[in-house]
C-alpha cells in the first residue's frame, strides 16, 4: 500500500496546512468558527476566518443564524487579541475592513 504511506505521511508532514484548509473550508460552506486552541495552535490568521466567514454570511438567507455564528467569531477575535495582541500601529487590511463593513451592515 505505498499510496496509503504517502498519504499518511503528507498529512504528517503538512498538518498545519490541512487543518488550514478544513477550517477555511468549513467557515466558508457552514459558518463554523474554529475554537481558540485550535487559532493558536495551529497559527491560523483570524483575518482569514473573518474574511471566509463573510463569504459565508454573503450567501446565507438565515440572518439569526448568522448574528449567532458573529458572536461566536467576535469572542474569538477577542480572546485571540488578548493571546496573541497585535501592534498597535497595524490596521485592518483591506480585506479585513472590508468584511467588517460587510459584516456590520448585516447584523445591524
Amino acid at each position: 500500500m505505498p499510496n496509503k504511506e504517502n498519504v499518511r505521511t503528507y498529512y504528517t508532514r503538512h498538518k498545519d496546512l490541512v487543518v488550514f484548509r478544513k477550517v477555511m473550508r468549513r467557515a466558508r460552506t457552514t459558518g463554523s468558527v474554529p475554537t481558540l486552541r485550535t487559532v493558536c495552535a495551529y497559527d491560523i490568521p483570524v483575518q482569514a476566518v473573518l474574511v471566509a466567514f463573510a463569504d459565508w454570511a454573503a450567501h446565507t438567507e438565515n440572518n439569526e443564524l448568522i448574528r449567532r455564528q458573529k458572536r461566536k467569531l467576535d469572542a474569538l477575535r477577542v480572546a485571540v487579541s488578548a493571546v496573541r495582541p497585535m501592534p498597535r500601529t497595524s490596521e485592518p487590511t483591506p480585506e479585513e475592513r472590508r468584511a467588517l463593513v460587510y459584516l456590520r451592515r448585516i447584523t445591524g
